[in-house]
């Protein structure tokens, strides 16, 4: 069973009257004729797509020149580097190539990263082999105690877990508490 619904009459005129106003306004804004507005969109978002690509680049380059310093200004607890760390409008992607660059600069490690992107907070935690061995570190157990202080929830491997959350207002809350978990867990 199909629904179609239609305008007749006066309706019909006055939609597309409405229609063709909008259509002016558009045009007038992509300063495009109006048979050329699909083909100017098609535009513009490629053209989004490869400027936002451009801009994570660029924040991934500066973040790999800067990574010396974030290793070198981590906490240590009981001879663990522990790198807890905000970073402004990045995404999940992003904060997860930026963990992969932290992993491969140190051995033995517990990276917490963090973000609020879109109206939302984005974790990341990495945990060296060594601590999930030795100590039963778990990244998955981890996030999802640290989420919770956001009310997120995430999930992963071991060694590499994200997670998401609503509550912007409390990262700050979650990133302190995080450190506090991190000292308990490595008594």
């Amino acid at each position: 069973i199909r629904r179609i619904e239609a305008v007749t009459g006066r309706f019909a005129q006055e939609k597309v009257k409405k229609d063709t106003e909008n259509l002016k306004e558009i045009s007038l804004e992509l300063e495009v004729q109006p048979q050329k507005i699909e083909e100017s969109i098609q535009r513009m978002t490629l053209q989004l797509k490869y400027l936002e690509q451009r801009l994570k680049s660029f924040r991934l380059s500066l973040f790999n020149e800067d990574l010396n310093n974030i290793i070198n200004s981590a906490g240590i607890l009981n001879g663990v580097k522990v790198v807890i760390k905000k970073i402004e409008h990045a995404d999940l992607e992003l904060l997860r190539e930026m963990s992969d660059l932290l992993r491969q600069k140190m051995s033995l490690f517990i990276v917490i990263l963090a973000s609020i992107y879109q109206d939302r907070v984005y974790f990341v935690t990495a945990v060296s082999e060594d601590l999930i061995k030795n100590n039963g570190l778990d990244a998955s157990r981890l996030i999802k105690e640290i989420a919770g202080y956001v009310g997120g929830s995430g999930g992963g491997r071991k060694d590499f877990a994200q997670a998401g959350a609503k509550d912007v207002s409390k990262l700050d809350l979650a990133l302190s508490k995080a450190k506090d978990i991190i000292q308990e867990r490595l008594k």
